[in-house]
């Protein structure tokens, strides 16, 4: 993977030397776009030129790019949008020290990658307040995240493709920034860094869309309340990192593919972290691991059928064992307490109680599971049964876990 965005960008380089540049150097003197006398080489041509911004330009005309490309200038708001159809580098800080500051309208269109690149290591590609980022087709970022090199996004991120953090880049979403209308995913690749500096109750990633995890070691600081709704999903072995350090109200769920493993470190000022019923998400044989855990503060669903028993024991707080109460908070407790949650009190269909062999059901049933007093299956049956053999387990407690995850208490005798 890090061999691909390494091409990318040597491509780019050799990019720059085979298409026509024009450069803005307002010599017409009234800092519009749309004027071709502040242009060197005239107007943009949407077919084969880089714009190369070397003055503050107000945006005031429609215009299509290959690139453009700044040291330390801005692109105001003005009645116009660019649109940027070269492959490699879309927006592109470029030189020594300096902000490249984006304010205006763009879209990201045609095929091939788009890059989000700072080239310096002091540099900075900010999209301002004023901006509307639309991805037509899928950027990523490029900011090594040494030094300062950063790419903020300030204002409106929309579009049906998906915005990529490429290998080791760093980014931020400001207090003005507003993804509420972003109908994509987010993609985090090997060692990403994105820090969430949101208002309150705006959207970093909407209900129902997801932040996808290809690759390890990146991280993710939630420091605006209630801008996450949407879905967390880590994919193969990947390892992530999420800082939590205002309340999220309306999380979506957690999926895990394969065994990767989602670390939580709590703030302590946190009171409230919601998540949806995950009980129907896979989490593989991954591990989701909680820093600052304090009971009553993470939630799954509305009540204790939020998580499985499989996955309330993938669940590590410090080596205790946790479960779910009757109204969905995680706390401190074993498959035992379970016989006293109000939630799972209902009428029994299996009987007896105690039995040296077997178990009956008023009922057919189908997908139940047998668990042990430490948490681990015993009896996995998927058909449909009205009876179950539990003679060749030893003596003791177990649970009868139904498909809609209501639990029995068993005596084996």
């Amino acid at each position: 993977m890090k061999r691909f965005f390494y091409a990318t960008a040597l491509f780019l380089m050799v990019s720059v030397w085979a298409n026509a540049q024009t450069i803005f150097n307002n010599n017409g003197g009234d800092n519009l776009w749309s004027n071709d006398a502040n242009w060197s080489a005239g107007l943009p041509d949407e077919t084969d030129t880089y714009a190369q911004i070397n003055n503050d330009v107000s945006l005031d005309a429609n215009s299509t790019v290959l690139q453009i490309r700044s040291v330390n200038n801005t692109v105001n708001a003005g009645a116009g949008k660019v649109t940027i159809t070269g492959t490699a580098a879309g927006l592109l800080q470029t030189g020594a020290v300096g902000t490249f500051t984006v304010d205006a309208a763009v879209d990201i269109n045609g095929s091939g990658v788009k890059n989000l690149q700072v080239n310096a290591t002091d540099g900075k590609l900010v999209f301002g307040p004023n901006s509307t980022l639309t991805l037509l087709n899928f950027a990523q970022v490029i900011a090594l995240k040494t030094a300062n090199r950063e790419v903020q996004f300030n204002g409106a991120l929309e579009g049906t493709s998906a915005l990529r953090f490429g290998n080791n880049s760093n980014s931020s979403f400001g207090a003005t920034a507003n993804n509420a209308n972003f109908d994509s995913e987010l993609v985090f690749y090997a060692g990403a860094v994105v820090t969430v500096n949101m208002a309150d109750n705006s959207t970093f990633i909407k209900a129902e869309k997801k932040v996808q995890i290809n690759g390890t070691g990146g991280s993710l600081t939630l420091n605006g309340a209630n801008v996450y709704k949407g879905n967390l999903s880590i994919g193969g072995a990947n390892a992530f990192t999420l800082d939590v350090n205002q309340n999220q109200n309306d999380f979506g769920a957690i999926a895990l593919a394969v065994d990767g493993t989602l670390t939580i470190n709590m703030d302590a000022a946190v009171t409230n972290l919601s998540f949806i019923n995950t009980s129907s998400y896979n989490w593989g044989t991954g591990s989701v691991v909680i820093n600052g855990f304090k009971e009553n503060v993470i939630r799954f669903g509305t009540d204790a059928s939020g998580l499985t028993i499989e996955q309330l024991g993938q669940i590590n707080v410090g080596g205790q064992s946790v479960m779910l109460d009757a109204d969905g908070y995680l706390v401190y407790g074993t498959p035992t307490d379970i016989e006293t949650t109000p939630s799972m009190i209902v009428e029994r269909n299996s009987y007896p109680t105690q039995t040296s062999g077997l178990v009956n059901f008023k009922t057919a049933v189908e997908g139940v599971k047998v668990v042990s007093i430490t948490g681990n299956i015993v009896e996995n049956i998927a058909d449909e049964v009205r009876s179950i053999d539990l003679s060749n387990l030893s003596s003791g407690i177990y649970f009868i876990v139904y498909a809609d995850n209501s639990i029995e208490k068993i005596i084996k005798q």
